[in-house]
């Protein structure tokens, strides 16, 4: 796993996690993974991570499950199964919003984690009457104002959830024609543009807000690259300091850079100085090589001590 900001990164490498799928960064540089596997008789957790302040990591704490502070998330049944996307707010300490299973239920929802390592994880609203359920939320990111958007891979939608007087309303699908694209990430900058990982064609693609309503996909970096610059992208980011979005690409193992300018979009791997396979396409990269294998998700936050 990776977290990422500019060119500053750091990979971790051990035995803490199973399947590690989704990851965030609150505004302490605590770090927060979705573990879809977490071993033997686990279903999968939801974990914070906090930097030593002589440097380093403390142990994984698990949130949201009956085993909340401690590094075990052991329960029988698990109040949630199999989380893959995680996103966290700005608050200290963070609330914690993820995809998982619920209580056993046969579909995904977006669960809560409030203040993070404090209650049992609860279930948010799910799409109102007049909209089927979450077929299978994967990725999540908040925007400036606190609300969440969803990426449903089965659903070709992108969901919006907003929240008043405390309360969060049921989510509305703003982006309905991406059934055959399999969206299983979402990022979105403070113009409400967003970007969605339209993994199963091999795309990244800008989705504009006009002011009242979301535009036409438009491929990144153009429309003659639209699925060759990236193989299967998972994560998403978009980093608010830089005006950039940073993406995952798995099938590629590379974290690749997307600038924008008045003269269009490049796309350049991350870290420039890392040994990368030319032409940052690392199809070649086996386990513990150099760079990244088969990354799934990024983070972007202040970097490790």
């Amino acid at each position: 796993m990776t977290t990422s900001k500019a060119n500053k990164w750091r990979e971790c490498k051990g035995t803490a996690f199973v399947q590690p799928r989704g990851l965030a960064v609150d505004a302490q540089g605590n770090l927060y993974v979705a573990d879809n596997d977490a071993g033997i008789g686990q279903a999968g957790a939801v974990y914070k991570v906090s930097p030593r302040s002589g440097g380093g990591w403390h142990a994984p704490i698990c949130i949201g499950q009956a085993g909340t502070g401690s590094n075990s998330c052991t329960v029988a049944p698990p109040i949630y199964n199999k989380p893959y996307g995680v996103a966290v707010d700005n608050k200290n300490p963070a609330d914690v919003f993820f995809t998982a299973f619920f209580n056993g239920q046969s579909q995904p929802q977006v669960l809560e984690a409030v203040g993070g390592t404090t209650g049992k994880a609860i279930a948010l609203p799910t799409p109102g009457a007049a909209t089927p359920a979450f077929e299978d939320p994967m990725g999540l990111a908040l925007d400036a104002k606190g609300n969440i958007w969803i990426a449903d891979s089965q659903r070709g939608a992108i969901y919006e959830m907003t929240k008043s007087k405390g309360t969060w309303n049921a989510s509305i699908a703003v982006v309905k024609n991406l059934a055959t694209k399999g969206p299983y990430a979402v990022a979105v900058d403070a113009k409400q543009n967003l970007y969605v990982a339209e993994t199963a064609a091999s795309a990244v693609v800008e989705i504009p807000y006009t002011g009242s309503t979301w535009g036409a996909p438009i491929c990144i970096p153009s429309a003659q690259e639209c699925h060759t610059t990236f193989r299967h992208p998972h994560g998403l980011k978009w980093d608010s300091a830089s005006g950039s979005l940073y993406v995952a690409d798995s099938n590629h193992s590379a974290i690749k850079k997307v600038t924008f300018t008045s003269a269009g979009m490049t796309v350049a791997c991350v870290p420039k100085s890392q040994a990368l396979p030319k032409p940052c396409n690392g199809t070649n990269h086996v386990p513990g090589g150099e760079g990244f294998y088969l990354p799934n998700d990024i983070a972007i936050g202040t970097p490790a001590p």
